[in-house]
């Protein structure tokens, strides 16, 4: 049973009036008191009734992110470095996962809209632009973080730049490794939820710079978990002309890929070299470790979790100082 202001006030000896303003800082009860009661309620484990505060605050102290999967290993770790950032001013996350189906994203924001149940939201991901529009003119503060700016510039943007390690990446298989026959695996299609569309457009570019050809019978499209990578990697020892090295989406698919080939006894790197996107936490521990590019989750965390909390208590942030993009970086192991 959850603990009352009347349990609390019983054990203290002072009316369930006397409690609520202690706990609610009132200066009307001393010190000495109101330091008696917090004891008793800490011992007690009382935990205030949220909509009550929220209703005498104005406050929620609750904090949207929304996500396309949580069992996306990056989403994951991204999210919980978030909440552990928002954590530091007081603020808990409420974690929405729309698993990619936009009418689930649609009632998640409708529900913001309506009932004001969170402070401030954090978009990840998102299919309803125009929602979204609708949200912050309803005055809710709001961040992008790891995706590109949306159809309104005046949400502030926390991003990574990808094009300079990309480059690094095809840089290190084609002069260092000697690879020509580059294959990629992962979702092409152009869109502003994501960066699909820079990373393939990134990799043909710079296959064209080198005068290497992108050739359709290694590239494996729409795929970008690891799931999809199993499915690579069997289309990969289906076909005898395979690539000499693969770029992948992301981690995940890359470390299905390297689960599929491995237990066909196909030597990564020996025989094919595989390399992902994210650097995910598990990508270091593989057999082989795998070769990725890191994205600065604890700097996307830290600056979009301290961008919001300024944001929601009452700060500005210029609009030269709303975008923030920081570099990433090209992580070198075994798998190529």
């Amino acid at each position: 049973m959850a603990v009352t202001l009347k349990n609390i006030a019983q054990r203290a000896d002072v009316s369930v009036s006397t409690v609520s303003k202690a706990l609610n800082d009132s200066p009307k009860i001393n010190d000495q008191t109101k330091k008696r009661i917090e004891n008793i309620a800490e011992k007690l484990d009382y935990v205030p009734h949220g909509p009550a505060q929220a209703l005498k605050s104005g406050q929620t102290k609750l904090i949207s992110m929304i996500v396309d999967r949580i069992d996306n290993l990056y989403y994951s770790e991204l999210t919980h470095l978030i909440k552990r950032e928002i954590k530091k001013y007081g603020y808990n996350l409420v974690l929405c996962s729309t698993m990619g189906d936009k009418e689930e994203e649609k009632e998640y924001i409708t529900s913001m809209i309506q009932s004001h149940n969170v402070d401030g939201a954090i978009f990840a991901f998102s299919r309803n632009e125009q929602l979204i529009d609708k949200l912050f003119q309803n005055g809710i503060p709001l961040i992008y973080v790891s995706r590109p700016r949306g159809g309104n510039c005046s949400i502030p943007t926390v991003n990574y730049d990808l094009e300079s390690s990309i480059y690094d990446l095809l840089e290190y298989l084609i002069e260092r490794q000697g690879h020509q026959n580059i294959g990629y695996a992962g979702l092409t299609s152009s869109s502003i939820l994501y960066d699909h569309d820079q990373r393939y457009t990134i990799y043909r570019k710079v296959l064209d710079e080198y005068g290497l050809p992108a050739e359709e019978k290694y590239i494996f499209t729409e795929y970008n978990d690891y799931e999809g990578g199993i499915e690579v990697g069997r289309q990969i020892i289906n076909n005898q002309d395979r690539p000499s090295a693969l770029v992948c989406f992301n981690d995940e698919l890359a470390l299905g890929v390297i689960q599929t080939l491995s237990l066909q006894g196909i030597d990564i790197p020996g025989d094919i070299a595989v390399t992902g996107i994210d650097n995910i936490t598990m990508s270091a521990s593989t057999n082989p470790p795998l070769t990725t590019i890191n994205l600065p989750k604890k700097k996307l965390s830290f600056c979009a979790g301290k961008m919001l909390v300024d944001l929601l208590q009452g700060k500005e942030i210029p609009h030269k100082e709303s975008t923030k993009t920081f570099p990433t970086e090209l992580v070198i192991r075994g798998s190529a």
